[in-house]
């Protein structure tokens, strides 16, 4: 393995032990739990990216072994009972999230039935064109 393939290996690993600690920490509802989370990332921390460490990359090493080593045991019931709970609640996107990019389009000249294939086809929501027609037609006459 060369020393890119190497480095291009650690860095989609520690980009992805830090999305894991983004999710985990969002998932976190009491105090117990935050003070087990966070000692249990410290101690990565402190076993590769502390001070006599002079490598370079010791900071990136650290989310790599975090990942290799907690990803396996995020698996449990309680924390899958969580994450549903979590996307449960989460927003859904709709036709109205995208609208200045619906009145940027109308400007460069898409009709509304090319508005609704292009919502469905690069925002994966399905919508009529006649909602759009209703919806975006009277926001474009407010705004003239």
């Amino acid at each position: 393995m060369t020393h890119k393939q190497k480095s291009l290996q650690q860095f989609i690993k520690a980009k992805t032990g830090i999305q894991l600690l983004f999710n985990e920490a969002s998932l976190i509802t009491d105090y117990t739990e935050l003070e087990e989370f966070l000692n249990t990332f410290s101690s990565y921390i402190l076993k590769i990216a502390n001070e006599r460490n002079n490598v370079g990359n010791r900071n990136i090493i650290a989310f790599k072994s975090y990942y290799e080593n907690e990803a396996g045991k995020k698996r449990t019931v309680k924390n899958i009972e969580k994450k549903s709970r979590v996307k449960r609640l989460s927003h859904k996107t709709t036709y109205k999230d995208y609208i200045q990019e619906y009145l940027l389009l109308r400007q460069r000249g898409y009709s509304w039935r090319k508005l609704a294939e292009y919502s469905q086809r690069y925002f994966k929501i399905k919508v009529s064109k006649d909602t759009l027609r209703k919806y975006i037609g009277g926001l474009e006459n407010d705004t003239q």
